[in-house]
């Protein structure tokens, strides 16, 4: 015979804690967020002794320790009248075989429940989603055991740009399929041909077809490197923006040489000294340099990086973009000193930024060229010429 209450179990061996110290009472155990009660025991008059009855048949069923003799699930009954009993688990790896975590020391609990949540935060988009439909019940069951916890709730910050900036959780939604296509494609090796909501009109067709190189992770958002067969170059496309994909059967597919696409340049830059720090505590291309000491606070930073050629026929050569935003983010605590082409994008940038910031410049024009010139639009920068 079935047990009405046995539906809240689970739930029951999760949220009792581990020691007396974390004791709790049937009152707190159904209070608890992860208890979620069912519809047709909403209006139960007796439901906490009905919850009660359920753990006593669980304490019995448990029984005790072979080798300590202490009950595993231990209930403190009331010293006194109108106090009320408390429940908690006599050890973690008692708790754990009960939750057939057997194999599991909590050290080793915690830090998977640690890696789960940060992907649940962090990466959700980055990873297929039959993956992560697939760890759904290891992330919940993180979550839980990170609140039990407590210290690591909510402890553990990831801002990798400098503030507060992640993935947008919605951008998935509605386009699963074409998302895990990209993964399928990509592990298979197949040529996909898709829609994309190209920014690079006149340069780009809206209708690609692509061999996909590898998928990387790009502030905040992901892209993958792909061949395109109509234009015969390489470029990084949104995944999010990838729509309609289908396997196409027009071109094989092509493996890309990096070594052709991307290119090593010496590189070199004057700092401050807070840079200097940093650059100091991160890994920054190849054959890093230890900094230069100048006059004053001024060091001199020297690395060989690599950078793509421009998928452009309009502008041959490396394709500063990347390279150029992530530098940006220093302003006026760096001077780019090399790559010559480098330097010169860095010097655009900043030419266009003091027209933004000067109140008797037109900002709007420079706004509007910016992503054309960047990509080398030529078509689009007549347009906008003749329109202001």
């Amino acid at each position: 015979m079935s047990r009405t209450y046995a539906c809240y179990n689970d739930a029951i061996k999760r949220i009792i804690g581990v020691g007396e110290g974390n004791k709790l009472t049937i009152a707190q155990i159904i209070e608890h967020p992860e208890f979620i009660r069912e519809d047709e025991h909403l209006v139960v008059a007796d439901f906490k002794k009905e919850i009660r009855r359920e753990i006593r048949r669980m304490i019995k069923e448990l029984g005790s320790d072979l080798e300590t003799g202490l009950m595993i699930l231990v209930e403190e009954k009331p010293k006194g009248r109108g106090q009320q009993a408390y429940y908690y688990w006599s050890s973690s790896p008692l708790k754990n075989v009960a939750l057939g975590r057997e194999e599991i020391s909590e050290d080793r609990l915690m830090a998977r429940a640690i890696a789960f949540q940060f992907v649940d935060e962090y990466l959700k988009e980055f990873l297929p989603p039959s993956i992560i439909e697939s760890l759904e019940a290891d992330m919940d069951e993180a979550n839980d055991d990170l609140h039990a916890a407590k210290f690591w709730q909510k402890k553990l910050q990831f801002h990798p740009s400098g503030f507060e900036v992640s993935p947008n959780p919605k951008i998935v939604i509605g386009n699963e399929q074409d998302w895990d296509k990209t993964y399928d494609a990509l592990n298979k090796q197949y040529v996909i041909h898709a829609k994309y909501e190209t920014l690079h009109k006149g340069i780009m067709p809206s209708l690609v077809s692509l061999s996909l190189q590898k998928i990387q992770y790009v502030n905040h958002k992901v892209m993958v490197l792909a061949h395109v067969h109509e234009l015969n170059c390489v470029k990084t496309f949104e995944v999010a923006r990838l729509r309609d994909i289908k396997q196409s059967s027009g071109y094989s597919f092509e493996q890309v040489d990096f070594n052709n696409y991307e290119k090593s340049y010496k590189f070199e830059a004057r700092v401050n000294v807070s840079v200097k720090d940093y650059f100091k505590s991160v890994r920054f291309g190849h054959n890093f340099k230890e900094a230069e000491h100048e006059a004053d606070d001024s060091w001199l930073i020297k690395s060989t990086i690599k950078v793509p050629d421009h998928f452009s026929k309009d502008k041959q050569g490396p394709d500063p973009f990347a390279i150029a935003n992530f530098l940006s983010g220093f302003a006026d605590s760096m001077e780019v000193i090399k790559p010559d082409f480098l330097r010169e994008e860095m010097k655009r940038r900043a030419d266009n930024l003091s027209k933004l910031y000067s109140d008797k410049f037109d900002s709007v024009p420079v706004i509007s060229r910016s992503p054309h010139e960047q990509t080398g639009n030529i078509e689009k920068l007549k347009e906008i010429d003749e329109r202001v």
